[in-house]
């Protein structure tokens, strides 16, 4: 099997070996539709699960994914109905995979699964003709208030392939009031794409249950074909979590199967920070299988690490699959500063895009460094023109590295301060006292300073200049 190449959204790295959870952890429901006489009721979380079978909905051998038995709907008024379901204010998780005998004609969504109230919908997921020529899009629609209807379409392909398996999970973080959350939607394992929860938008609260097949009345937008797999967790599922859903049932294993009974085993390659770094080698593999685990660090970053116990390993190697394992690559910022400018290889690259070996991106004799941290203005445009004036007319034998350029943006002053590095003297800047006033009469371009006595014989001064 060739090694996944999978990004990943992962948890925080951990100095010892972090243990991903379990598929089965906070599972809530989980209909496999095998086994038993009432193979419609939940595998997962008693009776409060058990569904109830509408019009020609059956579970039958047949077409199924995993095991013998799947869902069967013929598209006119059949589905599976649950009176309770999760909080969908809290994180939660749905997944289910749909084979469909026809694709959806029109713009009525051939639903796969719904939760519902108040006549609304809380979260839903389905499919339905879009384009020219006609394409399958799914569709996961989102119900909020105070933002309805937050929806988003995607093609799954540029044709939906009938008597096809494909697996969809919803992922979601809710929203706070003042931070967005999101519902996820993985297609087959990958990341179709991400609704944005505003911050302070609370889902509409349930009372009628979960549909799978139909809407939220029941009464139309019916399912025609095979659902297998459903399932229900009130924790948000990570990526890696999705991807071995994805693989158990390309495998035709269910979520909860014995992984080392069938001679295989799941490898979840995690990073300490995505945005640092990224790994490589997630996924379901035989026993004894070789994968090649790899860490890749981004620009401006540093890979530190294995969690144990492969703290030995580098960034790369070859693992030799024995059990379902976690592994967590560590991840810094490089702050080595190799220009000597004052920023860090990772300040420069990540947040300034200047040259972390050049003290100077854009020539103009200020250092990056003091350009970020002193004068405030951009180290990728150059102040030449500003500091050769300076030079000229207010230097009096300074040199250029001893100018800074200071701009206040929330007052909008601009500073023009001559900077002494070598004065024994001079150890900060202090208000000249008495205080200074303007002589009158003054050249345009030209600045002068006059004070009343006592005056001094010699001194160091800093102008600044206010906008009118």
């Amino acid at each position: 099997m060739t090694p996944k190449r999978l990004h990943l959204i992962l948890l925080a790295f951990a100095t010892t070996s972090w243990v991903r959870a379990d598929l089965a952890t906070n599972l809530v429901a989980y209909w496999d539709f095998e086994g038993t006489a009432d193979n419609h009721s939940s595998a997962s979380g008693g009776a409060a699960y058990h569904g109830t079978l509408v019009g020609n909905a059956a579970v039958t051998g047949g077409t199924a994914l995993a095991g013998t038995g799947s869902l069967v709907l013929d598209g006119d008024g059949d589905y599976l109905d649950v009176a309770t379901i999760v909080d969908v204010n809290q994180a939660w998780t749905a997944s289910a995979w749909y084979r469909p005998d026809l694709a959806p004609a029109g713009t009525a969504r051939m639903m796969v699964f719904e939760t519902s109230g108040n006549n609304s919908f809380a979260i839903s997921f389905g499919l339905r003709e879009s384009g020219n020529p006609a394409s399958t899009n799914h569709q996961t629609v989102v119900d909020t208030t105070p933002t309805n209807d937050l929806f988003g379409n995607r093609d799954i392909a540029d044709t939906l392939t009938a008597e096809t398996w494909n697996h969809v999970a919803l992922a979601f973080t809710p929203a706070t009031a003042t931070v967005a959350g999101s519902v996820v939607t993985y297609i087959n394992g990958l990341v179709s794409q991400t609704l944005v929860i505003p911050a302070g938008s609370t889902l509409i609260i349930p009372d009628s249950g979960f549909h799978v097949g139909t809407y939220r009345n029941a009464d139309g937008r019916w399912f025609d074909g095979s659902i297998d797999e459903v399932a229900i967790w009130n924790r948000t599922l990570s990526r890696n979590d999705v991807t071995e859903l994805y693989e158990r049932g390309a495998a035709s294993l269910g979520l909860t199967a014995d992984l080392a009974a069938a001679g295989k085993a799941f490898v979840s390659v995690e990073s300490s920070d995505p945005a640092l770094g990224e790994t490589f080698g997630t996924g379901l593999y035989d026993l004894n299988e070789s994968v090649l685990i790899e860490a890749v660090p981004k620009d401006g970053s540093l890979f530190t690490g294995w969690s144990a116990p492969f703290g030995a390993e580098p960034d790369f190697f070859n693992l030799t699959v024995t059990a379902s394992v976690t592994l967590t690559a560590g991840f810094a910022q490089d702050t080595a500063d190799p220009d000597a400018d004052g920023l860090t290889n990772y300040q420069e690259i990540v947040l300034y895009f200047t040259d972390p070996d050049l003290a100077d991106t854009d020539s103009d004799q200020i250092s990056d460094g003091d350009e970020v941290l002193e004068s405030l203005t951009n180290p990728l445009v150059s102040q030449l023109n500003a500091v050769n004036w300076i030079a000229a007319n207010l230097g009096g034998g300074t040199e250029p590295g001893d100018i800074v350029l200071t701009r206040d943006s929330g007052t909008n002053t601009l500073s023009f301060k001559l900077k002494i590095d070598s004065s024994e003297t001079l150890q900060s800047w202090g208000p000249l006292l008495p205080a200074a006033t303007s002589s009158s009469g003054v050249a345009a371009g030209l600045i002068a300073v006059s004070f009343p006595p006592p005056w001094v014989d010699k001194g160091f001064f800093r102008v600044v200049g206010e906008a009118p």
